[in-house]
């Protein structure tokens, strides 16, 4: 966590970045797939995989 000084309306406190909770969910769902195969992984999670690879991030 990074933190910067930020004032706040003449009163001086701390913000704190961090990042979003989804940022990565590619790569561990595609961990998680190639660890514990595909029998361990929900069909909706099978799902994602497939569309990952047929839908280029950022189109």
């Amino acid at each position: 966590m990074d933190a910067e000084f930020a004032d706040f309306g003449g009163t001086w406190g701390y913000t704190i970045k961090e990042k979003p909770h989804y940022l990565g969910h590619r790569d561990r769902l595609r961990d998680r797939a190639a660890e514990g195969g595909f029998a361990a992984i929900p069909d909706y999670e099978l799902l994602e995989l497939y569309l990952f690879r047929s839908l280029p991030r950022g189109m």
